[in-house]
């Protein structure tokens, strides 16, 4: 039985599964290839083996077309941890957030990018949403039903999404195990425009997220130790807290779909009692070039060279505020936007490579 992580919002279920299983015959739930980080950051709280005590309804399946017409969209976000290039994807629901996971990067072996399910509780139906390659023309599900991808807003590089809601009936809750329960869709195959199946890869590649470098920790008092990215608060009353630095960079070594971005340094400042996040963020391939433009960040009026949207946190949405300098991307999250704004207009960021 594949081990899920598990993650309550209210009463609407987020589960993460490494896309290994989904190749394994059950689909991942809010997870995307197997470069999803529960290998890096640890099991969200409440994770707990999922158990089968559920009836399936094995008929029904339907996609987004034949539903009630329940707006969704799916997006991408980049993931922020040091060291390891990524992506969040973001499930939104009648424009309302209904979830996010990372994914590490997109591989072009990988043509189901990310599966994600979600269900409330007492409403008996499943919705899984699917993000696949730019080659996938349609998802086959359980019993042969074919959905078509679709373009979304969302969505960069050309990528597709695909929604299927499907029945089934909630049990009871058993002894010491959580409330709620997403039902599984049998395992799905991602067909192209002829109808022939495109397969997905289990390599090594696909299935972890390397490090691109040394990670070094840091906390005030103690003095921020030297790192390919550095960044240098020159503003007054600005006060470095803590942070994480990357040394001895490497470019990502397989192949990329699109682009990523590799957080080279996370610092915790202080401003006016408000504590931001600042991050430096490198091409993943190529560090040192010039990176692609974020997705989902627009530029902010009457600041010239800042941009600004939602990030897509695990917790939920939050707004990012970033700026170019040379060949990296200098972001900062928390507060509110003036103090974003404030605060990248004190920074500089040194990056050698």
């Amino acid at each position: 039985m594949p081990v899920v992580s598990l993650r309550q919002r209210g009463r609407q279920l987020a589960i993460a599964v490494a896309a290994s299983v989904l190749a394994a015959g059950a689909p991942g739930v809010l997870a995307g290839t197997a470069q999803a980080h529960a290998k890096h950051r640890g099991r969200p709280d409440g994770a707990t083996h999922r158990h089968r005590s559920h009836r399936r309804h094995r008929h029904a399946v339907r996609s987004s077309a034949a539903a009630a017409p329940l707006a969704f969209d799916m997006r991408l976000s980049p993931t922020f941890e040091v060291g390891q290039a990524g992506w969040n994807v973001v499930v939104q629901e009648d424009g309302k957030f209904g979830g996010s996971t990372g994914i590490g990067v997109i591989h072009p072996s990988t043509p189901l990018v990310s599966v994600s399910a979600t269900s409330k509780g007492g409403s008996h139906e499943s919705t899984t949403t699917v993000v696949t390659l730019p080659e996938v023309a349609a998802v086959q599900v359980e019993g042969g039903t074919r959905v078509p991808t679709e373009a979304l807003p969302g969505l960069p590089f050309g990528l597709r999404a695909a929604r299927v809601v499907s029945p089934f009936e909630e049990p009871e809750a058993l002894p010491g195990s959580h409330a709620g329960h997403v039902r599984l869709i049998e395992p799905m195959v991602a067909l192209a425009a002829n109808g022939e199946p495109i397969p997905q890869s289990t390599s090594r590649e696909t299935r972890e997220t390397p490090f691109q470098g040394t990670v070094h920790k840091w906390s005030a008092p103690g003095r921020e130790p030297q790192g390919s990215c550095e960044l240098h608060a020159g503003g007054a009353g600005v006060s470095a807290e803590s942070g994480v630095v990357l040394g001895d960079v490497r470019p990502y070594p397989g192949h990329i779909f699109g682009d990523a971005f590799l957080p080279c340094n996370a610092t915790v400042y202080s401003l006016g009692g408000q504590r931001l996040r600042a991050y430096v963020l490198l091409d993943a391939a190529n560090p040192g070039s010039l990176p692609a433009g974020i997705p989902g960040l627009s530029p902010v009026p009457g600041v010239p060279g800042v941009y600004s949207g939602e990030s897509g946190f695990y917790g939920g949405p939050g707004e990012l505020t970033a700026r170019r300098s040379g060949g990296a991307w200098v972001a900062v999250e928390g507060a509110e936007a003036p103090e974003r704004i404030q605060l990248l207009e004190d920074l500089s960021a040194t990056v050698e490579l």
